[in-house]
């Protein structure tokens, strides 16, 4: 199976911009990186250890939007190497976070297992859209364009591929069915945010 990329995008009055990118890789690993710099608590930095059936924990990490509370991360991508370890890359291959979970238990018992919540900063200030490399497939999801100023949401889940699941509203949802795994990526529209945040949910 080759690597997929999959672009996400938002309408703009001056044409397309882009906001993030998942990449689905050979190996069954899938990444979540942004076109924008983010921000991230001062004191994250956590590791943890066997993920247990009987004893989950589910840890919700969640940024705020006040930037003198946050720190920048340049290049920061989230990433699932299948079958268990997560992890937060940011720069030159530090990684301020890792961590271990059963992706396919978790989506049997519970039906689906959220993964990473993205917001953008207010669209009109997005970078535009590149053509992208030469000779690597991609798809866009893209948000369309409307009114007024906002923000762009981004989801990315793991859903149970035996199951059939209804469409999202207010959401534009694409889903990805890769190494015996499916994949929700959806993309909203929300209230005008200071800047790009991102969070995630580990069980474990």
């Amino acid at each position: 199976m080759s690597e997929l990329m999959l672009r996400i995008r938002v309408e703009q009055r001056a044409g397309v911009a882009q906001f993030a990118w998942l990449n689905f890789q050979k190996d069954g690993s899938i990444s979540i990186g942004l076109n924008d710099r983010v921000f991230s608590p001062p004191d994250l930095g956590h590791h943890f250890g066997v993920w247990s059936a009987f004893n989950r924990e589910k840890l919700e990490y969640v940024v705020g939007h006040d930037p003198k509370a946050l720190k920048p991360i340049g290049s920061a991508h989230l990433t699932f190497h299948p079958p268990i370890h997560f992890h937060l890359t940011k720069g030159k291959g530090q990684k301020p976070f890792q961590g271990i979970a059963d992706v396919d238990l978790t989506v049997k018992q519970d039906g689906f297992m959220p993964w990473a919540r993205i917001v953008s900063k207010p669209v009109s200030k997005l970078p535009p859209a590149s053509n992208g490399r030469p000779g690597k497939s991609a798809e866009d999801l893209v948000l369309p364009k409307r009114d007024g100023e906002y923000s762009m949401g981004l989801r990315v889940d793991f859903l149970d591929p035996s199951h059939t699941y209804a469409p999202q509203l207010n959401r534009f949802e694409k889903q990805v069915a890769w190494h015996s795994r499916l994949i929700s990526v959806s993309v909203e529209y929300l209230e005008p945010q200071q800047v790009s945040t991102m969070a995630w949910t580990h069980q474990f």
